[in-house]
């Protein structure tokens, strides 16, 4: 800045020569800025290529995945034109609008798959994106039929978007009327202790499990919106989620579905507030099978 002003001062009071020294100046701000926005941006890429993992993908799901886990390193994902996501998805409508997320039909360019992408409200930064991008990993490669697998992950605008299958019917909470059926009841929370289990023996935590993170289709349970929440900024001096925390949200659920018909003795133990009495999700699904 000193240097700045002095090259101003030392020009004189011919309109010329101030002209020409007021457009020096103001070359060398916008090439300081490009200098001081290079550094930041090669911090933050070093930073993320630091974070992540690598891993060899077996899967389509994975491999795009861990083209994303790359990609975030480098660049955020721009949206085209408001239809064209990276050249690689185009979107077709809109599914819905909920608290936290916009939901899109999208077509595939590569292959003309129909998709889903959710296009989340809170922004997360590119080192969460990424973050999740591995964790999703563990959620896709192999596929289980009671979780909604995530296959892409990217960031468009600065906010977060997740591309999953479409799963045909809603979540639990479209079938309201059936809860306090004790029979339908163990029957989807059999499901859902079963994916469950599959994502925490894969390390994976739900951090969000509710009625209307659980989709029903044509009977069968599927957990979505596995791990997002874990996109969201940290609350100050909230704990950090666990397998039992993971499993008192279950038994929360457990008590929506039952009604007022009384829990069983597994169920019932993942409300207990010692988070070490609470039953492992595959000890849940083991009791519900009645093994």
């Amino acid at each position: 800045m000193v240097l700045l002003v002095a090259l101003v001062a030392g020009c004189g009071a011919h309109p010329v020569q101030l002209a020409i020294c007021v457009s020096l100046a103001v070359l060398v701000i916008l090439l300081v800025r490009q200098h001081v926005a290079r550094r930041y941006a090669a911090r933050q890429r070093a930073e993320i290529v630091a974070s992540a993992e690598p891993a060899a993908p077996t899967t389509e799901p994975s491999r795009e995945l861990g083209e994303t886990v790359a990609q975030l390193a480098t660049r955020p994902i721009q949206l085209v034109d408001e239809k064209v996501v990276d050249d690689r998805y185009i979107i077709i409508g809109r599914l819905g609008t909920g608290s936290g997320a916009t939901v899109y039909e999208v077509e595939r360019i590569s292959d003309g798959q129909r998709l889903t992408m959710k296009l989340l409200r809170e922004r997360a930064d590119a080192r969460r994106t990424a973050r999740f991008a591995r964790e999703a990993r563990g959620m896709a490669d192999p596929p289980h039929p009671n979780v909604v697998s995530v296959i892409d992950v990217g960031i468009v605008d600065g906010v977060t978007f997740i591309v999953t299958p479409i799963v045909d019917g809603g979540s639990l909470l479209a079938h309201e009327a059936r809860f306090g059926d004790r029979a339908w009841a163990e029957w989807m929370l059999l499901q859902i202790a079963t994916g469950l289990a599959a994502l925490h023996a894969r390390g994976v935590l739900h951090r969000d499990l509710r009625a209307a993170n659980v989709l029903v289709s044509a009977g069968q349970a599927k957990l979505a919106d596995v791990g997002v929440a874990a996109l969201a900024a940290p609350t100050d001096g909230a704990e950090p989620p666990t397998l039992a925390s993971d499993m008192f949200a279950f038994g929360a659920l457990a008590q929506q579905l039952f009604g007022s018909e009384p829990l069983p003795e597994v169920l019932a133990r993942c409300l207990a507030d010692a988070p070490a009495r609470r039953p492992s999700a595959a000890e849940a699904a083991a009791a519900l099978a009645g093994r």
